[in-house]
């Protein structure tokens, strides 16, 4: 790739690079296509993540998991799942004080 392209998206410029390669395009193309199914999977796996981290703290307390989350919508607590997990996992005494007040 030269400098002197006219500046487009970075994978474009890849594809034109390998343009009289065979093999190139089809590569440059299954690549996006794994960096769009693996963006969507890293989401998958930091919920399961959190879920656990989540569902370990609830326990510690008395509570599964589907209660402690049950008793948190009821009570109007906007706390997402990565901030409560990060509470359970980072900030136990904090976790706490929400489980508590939840009983």
């Amino acid at each position: 790739m030269s400098s002197n392209w006219p500046m487009v998206h970075p994978w474009l410029e890849i594809i034109t690079w390998y343009e009289n390669d065979e093999k190139g395009p089809k590569d440059v193309e299954k690549g996006m296509l794994y960096a769009y199914r693996d963006r969507k999977n890293k989401k998958r796996t930091f919920r399961a993540l959190w879920i656990q981290r989540i569902n370990a703290g609830a326990r510690l307390h008395g509570m599964s998991y589907s209660k402690f989350m049950g008793k948190i919508h009821a009570n109007g607590i906007e706390l997402n799942r990565k901030v409560l997990a990060d509470l359970a996992m980072n900030h136990p005494e904090a976790f706490k004080t929400i489980a508590l007040s939840l009983k």
